[in-house]
């Protein structure tokens, strides 16, 4: 038996990371979902483990920021859409980190969900 994967959306959207006894990061999220994340990796999260907590926040449309709390899943690579005046759809690999989102409000699940929709839109 399988069990249905939340959809992917692929994105570039920044965010704020933070970590327990560091200082909170941009980061760049790549790909979004219902139930996790993927960040491109910067140099100052070189040491993120998997296991490792952490709060991810992103501001939405509108002004309001949406925050949830979660594990590091995974390490690994994912793809990332360069932009170039000629060439339409190129993608390169990018270096990262999997982040699967903990317990969410019912709330913040229905604005996640709205913003996701915005993204299927574009």
């Amino acid at each position: 038996m399988t069990t249905d994967r939340p959809v992917r959306h692929r994105c570039e959207l920044l965010a704020r990371l933070e970590r327990e006894g560091a200082d909170a990061l941009e980061v760049k999220v790549l790909d979004l979902s219902e139930h996790g994340a993927f960040i491109e990796e910067t140099a100052a999260l070189q040491e993120l483990q998997v296991g490792d907590p952490l709060t991810l926040t992103i501001a939405l449309p509108g002004g309001s920021a949406w925050s949830a709390r979660g594990l590091v899943t995974r390490l690994g690579t994912s793809r990332r859409e360069v932009k170039h005046p000629t060439v339409a759809h190129v993608t390169v690999s990018a270096v990262g980190f999997g982040v699967e989102f903990s317990q969410m409000a019912d709330d913040a699940l229905e604005q996640l969900r709205d913003y996701l929709e915005l993204l299927d839109e574009r």
